[in-house]
């Protein structure tokens, strides 16, 4: 099973760190640490995010706006939101901006982690959101797509999954190779342009009635099209 992967969003940097080494102890998790809105919103365009834990009080940003903004973006499955204030409004509001859940602070570090097993077995189990890609239905969460004549079920790795995402997302738009790379591998991945295409050829083999003739995911000259 793929390691899950956790977006840390506070401008405490000490108390990042403490959840980040909790959550990668006791539920083998990979975390990304930010420390304010504007390079969480960068960080996540190198690849999938299982889940954000953002403060509300950040340096640049109100939490809340910020987690509007991955959830209106598809960006993130679960959203947690930590602040120190707790009252009946705040939390509405936290609620109400797409979180799935709020803390308040301080907390404890194995009560936020059995929060957040719960919310992604929730999701797992719901398998929100659902993309419809030409006449298949795409899960991000549970990396599948349901093939329309047959339903058919066919598992995506996790790269095959971010690709697709990244290309639904930009539709009708073209995304380039360089974009892609970065976007799916990372701007430090030794990840090469043959990498990406050999994933390309291999979403094509499962999605594509032809894949020698591509109607779904086509080829432009800088990139790639997904015409959903």
């Amino acid at each position: 099973m793929d390691r899950r992967t956790v977006l840390i969003v506070d401008g405490d940097e000490t108390l990042s760190r403490s959840v980040a080494a909790y959550l990668e102890t006791h539920m083998e998790t990979r975390t990304v640490l930010c420390g304010d809105g504007a390079s969480a919103h960068s960080a996540v365009h190198s690849g999938w995010i299982d889940a954000a834990l953002i403060a509300v009080d950040l340096p640049d940003m109100n939490g809340r706006d910020l987690c509007r903004l991955l959830r209106r973006q598809g960006y993130a499955e679960t959203i947690m939101l930590w602040a120190f204030e707790g009252g009946e409004a705040e939390i509405v509001l936290g609620l109400e901006s797409g979180a799935d859940d709020y803390l308040i602070r301080p907390f404890s570090e194995k009560v936020l982690a059995a929060r957040l097993r719960a919310h992604l077995r929730k999701r797992d189990h719901d398998r929100d959101p659902v993309y419809q890609i030409g006449e298949h239905q795409f899960w991000p969460a549970a990396k599948e797509l349901t093939l329309s004549r047959s339903r058919r079920k066919v598992h995506l790795t996790k790269k095959e999954s971010q690709l697709l995402l990244h290309l639904y997302r930009s539709s009708p738009r073209a995304v380039s190779r360089t974009t892609l790379l970065q976007q799916v591998w990372g701007y430090s991945s030794d990840a090469s342009t043959q990498t990406l295409e050999s994933h390309i050829y291999r979403l094509r083999q499962k999605i594509e009635t032809d894949p020698g003739s591509p109607r779904i995911i086509v080829a432009e000259s800088s990139g790639y099209r997904l015409l959903a």
